[in-house]
């Protein structure tokens, strides 16, 4: 897979989708207020949880046990509707249980809601990794995209009817979610043409679990990690905390997109190769993130603390505050995401979810002892803390593994900048040209 194209597509997709993401966020925080915005960040953090334990890291499963071939489309769709239904009979037997251990007080219209999204959010996750994991990165970018687009519209006419409420909201992810797992599942269905029969269906799935077990324990303590806030927030300082909190980290997360793009197709590259070519696209995209990110970083530092209420209003000053606190640590986990790519698509060795889970204990640690000393600034701080000290154990494991240098990863070069604006003007070049062949066929 040519990383730089598939970047460069994937990163168009994402401009689009950001604009969604930014504009549905603060319809939502300002049309809900801080205390509405607290549980809905709340839901938010269940769905995602609970979805990702559902896909029992069936999301990376897919992309390993693909690596680049499209043969299993059918095969892989029909595992992930029989897993999701499978999970979900799971989930509505224990939802008593894990409904009081997170905190999540929703009854009536609103559960059914609640359980409705996590069938589209685990549906949607499992057909994003098939997608991947057979490099098929427009399908990857056009079903999450429709999503995005979607839900904004959505959020945006019910706002503009002045009836946005929790189920409204949730009313309108359901509509996206299903939009996205429409999509995907169609387009990877016509892409195979494999027989379908539960003997192909469960050929292989045993390993493909096993894989995906290990993907699981770290993805589920990833998400612990970074929704610890949302989790222990609300029985220590309250909703409208949780709110405050929550608008600070969608801000800050902003930072991850050109990140996480990149995480994901090298995590597929990797799936496919662990030879020293991939390493050096793995250094090279970290290289890029610390030039890209820095300066944006030193002047988020500087704004930060005024943007915030400015975009979601004055109800949000606390979280502009919070914001630049965050900040380090946004950076730092923007790094983490493209130098782990390479643990990732190893199969998640013992490293990916042993510094996950002292990472997971060393957040709860920190905001136990300084929550109830510095409040919200102690749980921002908390953060920046824990994701520093992750990424330092990444690096250092990633220089072990692969006897590349701290400055290979971290210190961009003018050959970088040189090779990025080649591959951008070969990109522009070759999508001028589909573009004016596309015209000329009409």
């Amino acid at each position: 897979m040519r990383i730089g194209p598939a970047f460069l597509q994937t990163f168009a997709s994402q401009v689009v989708q950001s604009a969604a993401s930014i504009a549905t966020a603060i319809l939502i925080a300002r049309g809900l207020g801080p205390a509405g915005q607290g549980r809905y960040a709340l839901f938010a953090a269940v769905v995602g949880l609970v979805s990702t334990l559902g896909a029992a890291g069936q999301f990376e499963g897919h992309v390993l046990t693909s690596a680049g071939e499209r043969s299993k489309g059918r095969v892989l769709l029909a595992r992930s509707v029989v897993q999701v239904v499978a999970a979900m009979m799971v989930v509505a037997l224990g939802q008593a249980l894990w409904r009081r251990w997170l905190s999540l007080e929703v009854e009536g219209a609103l559960a059914s809601l609640v359980m409705l999204v996590l069938v589209g959010e685990m549906l949607a996750l499992l057909f994003r990794g098939i997608n991947l994991g057979q490099h098929s990165i427009t399908a990857y970018n056009v079903a999450t995209l429709v999503q995005r687009v979607v839900y904004f519209m959505l959020v945006a006419a019910i706002a503009a009817t002045g009836g946005l409420r929790i189920d409204a909201v949730l009313g309108a992810w359901l509509v996206a979610v299903a939009a996205n797992a429409t999509v995907s599942g169609i387009w990877i269905w016509k892409r195979s043409d494999a027989v379908l029969s539960w003997a192909t269906v469960r050929e292989g799935w045993r390993g493909s679990m096993q894989r995906g077990l290990r993907a699981l324990l770290t993805i589920g303590l990833t998400l612990l990690l970074l929704r610890a806030d949302v989790y222990m927030i609300g029985p220590m300082l309250g909703l409208e905390a949780v709110g405050q909190i929550s608008v600070a980290y969608t801000f800050a997360e902003y930072l991850w997109y050109i990140p996480s793009i990149l995480a994901s197709i090298l995590f597929a590259a990797v799936a496919a190769s662990r030879g020293p070519e991939t390493v050096a696209k793995i250094c090279r995209a970290s290289r890029t993130t610390v030039a890209l990110l820095t300066p944006i970083g030193v002047g988020l530092a500087i704004v930060g603390s005024w943007v915030v209420p400015l975009i979601y209003g004055r109800a949000y000053v606390q979280a502009g505050t919070l914001f630049v606190l965050l900040l380090p640590g946004m950076l730092a986990v923007s790094l983490h995401l493209v130098i782990d790519s390479y643990f990732a698509g190893s199969g998640f060795p013992r490293i990916s979810y042993l510094a996950a889970a002292g990472a997971v204990a060393l957040k709860v640690v920190l905001n136990l002892i300084l929550v109830p000393r510095m409040s919200l600034a102690g749980a921002a701080t908390a953060t920046s803390v824990v994701y520093i000290s992750l990424l330092l154990v990444k690096v250092i494991a990633f220089g072990r593994e692969t006897h590349v240098s701290f400055a290979s990863m971290c210190r961009p070069t003018l050959t970088d900048v040189t090779n990025n604006l080649a591959v951008a003007r070969s990109w522009v070049r070759r999508l001028r040209y589909a573009l004016a062949d596309a015209g000329s066929r009409r």
